[in-house]
């Protein structure tokens, strides 16, 4: 259930499958038996909870400086508005740090 209605709450996921080397950072765990398991684990639940069409699969080493991230952020936002948006006023309220 936890998961079923997490799942519900976002828009858009993107899962990159891991097709890179681990590199040890201090963080994240370098054992590739554990990645895995992990994958497998996601191979039945991403199926299972998330809609085709919220779903965006990449390859991990797709993802470099270049990567096309507007396509992405296109289709979940819909296109940039044409033409120079109107300004809108900003109210401005002090706190006690300012």
């Amino acid at each position: 259930p936890l998961v079923a209605r997490w799942s519900r709450t976002y828009d858009l996921y993107v899962r990159l499958r891991p097709d890179t080397a681990l590199k040890a950072d201090g963080v994240r765990s370098t054992n590739e038996r554990f990645r895995d398991e992990i994958e497998k684990i996601l191979d039945v639940i991403v199926p299972r909870y998330v809609d085709g069409d919220r779903l965006v699969e990449l390859w991990a080493s797709d993802v470099t400086e270049d990567f096309d991230w507007d396509s992405l952020v296109e289709r979940l936002c819909g296109p940039p508005p044409q033409g120079t948006p109107d300004p809108q006023p900003v109210t401005y309220t002090p706190t006690l740090w300012d």
